[in-house]
């Protein structure tokens, strides 16, 4: 194996070439690369592995560079929209106040929507008052006159009845019968009667003569001027003859 080609004699090579360089009081810190002349010749069949010459340059600045251009545009896009957005608050706040004078002024708010006008409801004529009916004129009260009782003539062996409340009968007998009934009636029989008979309450009855008197109510009275008349009383009615 070639002495180029055998790894642990370019170590060896290298060890001996860094041993030199201190030996020669090469500052490590200085940046600065030690003259060709004062390096060790290279071995060889070997290339030379040192600088020409000349100063040691710095790594390029080229990778932060484009940092730097990102962070300054993004910065610039922040800043213009803040100032886009304060622009349109103020463009709406001025819009907003564009209606108040200064100087403890009026206020001029904005007019609202306007509203049509409704025709006006037609007008009607006035209402016709209405017609105008006479008066009448009362009747004046007259009192009616009384009736004279009715008087009623009765037949041999027919039959007359009174009844009702409160009125007054005129009857002419001949052989007939008589019923009263009812309420505080009042009967004057002339002539001869058959029969008289009262089951009313409060009736007064005066005959001229009768065969037969029944009173059978209550509170009447039954009164006969001529003859002896055979009598049926009961309760509280009274029979009796009058001169």
């Amino acid at each position: 194996m070639a002495s180029e080609d055998d790894p642990e004699e370019r170590i060896r090579y290298l060890e001996r070439a860094t041993q030199r360089a201190r030996e020669l009081g090469v500052d490590q810190t200085s940046g600065e690369w030690p003259s060709a002349d004062a390096l060790p010749p290279p071995v060889e069949g070997y290339p030379s592995s040192y600088p020409t010459g000349g100063h040691y340059s710095p790594p390029s600045s080229r990778t932060v560079l484009p940092v730097t251009i990102v962070v300054a545009v993004v910065s610039v896009v922040i800043l213009g929209v803040l100032g886009a957005g304060t622009l349109v608050w103020w463009a709406f706040r001025g819009a907003s106040l564009d209606g108040v004078a200064g100087g403890g002024g009026h206020v001029d708010f904005p007019e609202g929507p306007s509203f049509r006008t409704l025709p006006p409801l037609p007008s009607f004529g006035p209402i016709p008052e209405p017609p105008s009916f006479p008066t009448r004129t009362p009747l004046p009260s007259i009192n009616p006159t009384p009736e004279p009782p009715a008087v009623i003539e009765g037949l041999p062996g027919f039959q007359i009845r009174v009844s009702g409340v409160g009125n007054v009968r005129r009857i002419v007998c001949d052989d007939t019968i008589v019923s009263v009934s009812g309420v505080g009636n009042t009967v004057t029989i002339a002539g001869h009667c058959r029969r008289v008979v009262v089951p009313g309450a409060d009736n007064e009855v005066t005959v001229d003569s009768t065969d037969v008197i029944d009173a059978s109510g209550f509170d009447n009275r039954v009164l006969y001027h001529t003859g002896d008349p055979h009598i049926n009383q009961s309760g509280t009615n009274v029979v009796e003859r009058t001169p």
